[in-house]
Order: structure tokens, then C-alpha cells, then sequence
């Protein structure tokens, strides 16, 4: 599961220098319990497509995607944010679906211009 998921959790340069939260996550998914990984995995197929909702949000959301992040890519944050009544659409550069830990400035220079909205 780890050699088939890292690649779709981190971006190129990440994987290439390598980043190392990649490594750490790599022996996270490797030291995982078999079920516990395919449990999850049911739980992400199963569940129900919620995006209809999307417009009668009425809060400020920050759809916040990974440059190269192949799980959601930013077109998805991009239709998120043009839907929501109040949203911002932001791109964390050089980083995949594990923006947070590729580039952790960027996703809090994210989540402060979402609080100073509140």
C-alpha cells in the first residue's frame, strides 16, 4: 500500500530530495494494520458525495490543495471555492496532498488569511 500511495501523497520534488515526512509516512503506512488500511479505504469509497451542499455553506471556506497533489487535485478546490457562497481557492506550491507537511508556511499563511476573514 505504502509504494502504491506515497507517490499520490507527495509531490515530484518531495519524492526526489526526499522530503523527510516521506519517509516517516512510508513506515506509518507500512506499520499500519491490514484491515485498518482497507476499513479506511471502504470508508473513502462508500462515502456519499456531499458536494451538492456546497452552496448553502454559510461560512467562510478555504479550499486549500497541494500544487501536485494527485488525490484532490487543485481543479477540485478551484470548483469548491467558485460554488461556496464565501470561498478562496489556494494552491500550496511545490506540494502534493500532504501540503501541510511539504510546505507548512504556506498552509498557515492559508488557514490566517481564513481566520482573519472570520
Amino acid at each position: 500500500v505504502a509504494g502504491a500511495m506515497i507517490p499520490k501523497l507527495f509531490a515530484p520534488a518531495s519524492l526526489e530530495a526526499p522530503h523527510p515526512s516521506v519517509e516517516t509516512t512510508t513506515e506509518l503506512i507500512a506499520a499500519a494494520n491490514p484491515a485498518a488500511i482497507a476499513a479506511a479505504q471502504r470508508g473513502m469509497a462508500a462515502r456519499p458525495d456531499e458536494t451538492s451542499l456546497i452552496p448553502s455553506i454559510d461560512l467562510p471556506i478555504a479550499a486549500i490543495v497541494g500544487e501536485h497533489d494527485a488525490l484532490t487535485p487543485p481543479a477540485e478546490a478551484e470548483a469548491i471555492a467558485a460554488a461556496a457562497p464565501d470561498a478562496t481557492a489556494t494552491m500550496i506550491p511545490g506540494a502534493g496532498h500532504m501540503a501541510p507537511v511539504e510546505n507548512p508556511a504556506a498552509v498557515a499563511d492559508a488557514l490566517r488569511a481564513l481566520l482573519n476573514r472570520l
